[in-house]
């Protein structure tokens, strides 16, 4: 488990150092009339910044990227895996007061389950891990919108073309082997 969190704590550290280059520019060429060559950088959106920003509150890289629709989504993942992490650990802790109630050999403390030892440690077992694993999807989702961001944060830079086309389209081709016609759909991409 302690290398699993070393894993996770190096990744979350490193994750904006990961690209060398802090900010994406874009270069400028002109020519000036003495034939020499001028570069002007102009600074566009930062993939660190985007990372650092969802590292420090989640959601909040997606909105510097201008990725508003997905914050619900974040917080929604969050608060469902939360909700079901608390969940388990509640039915975890009643079933682990309750078996050590039954084989502590104590009169005063009770078995309120009214189920035997064995089931009791079955149910035990089967809610921590439960809660265990809503935990590390928690983890799972932190890492992911912050990876999200960063990735968005790339993305921006490049010009896509507002000409892309799909189209679906009957097509009737010959077979190989006999003068059959076969009928299908074809799927066509223009870019």
């Amino acid at each position: 488990m302690k290398l699993i969190l070393c894993t996770i704590a190096l990744f979350v550290s490193l994750v904006g150092y990961t690209q060398g280059d802090e900010t994406a520019k874009a270069y400028k060429y002109t020519e000036n009339p003495t034939d020499t060559l001028t570069v002007s950088s102009d600074s566009t959106h930062s993939t660190s910044k985007a990372s650092l920003y969802s590292a420090v509150v989640p959601g909040l890289g997606q909105a510097y990227n201008g990725k508003h629709w997905k914050i619900p989504i974040v917080y929604t993942s969050f608060f469902v895996f939360g909700s079901l992490a608390y969940e388990n650990n509640i039915k975890y802790q009643y079933f682990r007061l309750n078996l050590i109630a039954e084989i502590d050999g104590d009169p005063d403390t009770e078995n309120t389950s009214g189920r035997e030892a064995e089931n009791l440690k079955a149910n035990r077992d089967q809610f921590r891990r439960y809660r265990d694993l809503n935990m590390i999807l928690i983890v799972i989702t932190y890492l992911l919108q912050i990876a999200d961001a960063h990735i968005d944060a790339h993305l921006i830079q490049f010009g896509f073309r507002k000409d892309l086309t799909v189209s679906l389209e009957p097509s009737v081709k010959p077979t190989n082997f006999t003068s059959r016609l076969t009928t299908g759909v074809s799927l066509n991409f223009t870019f």
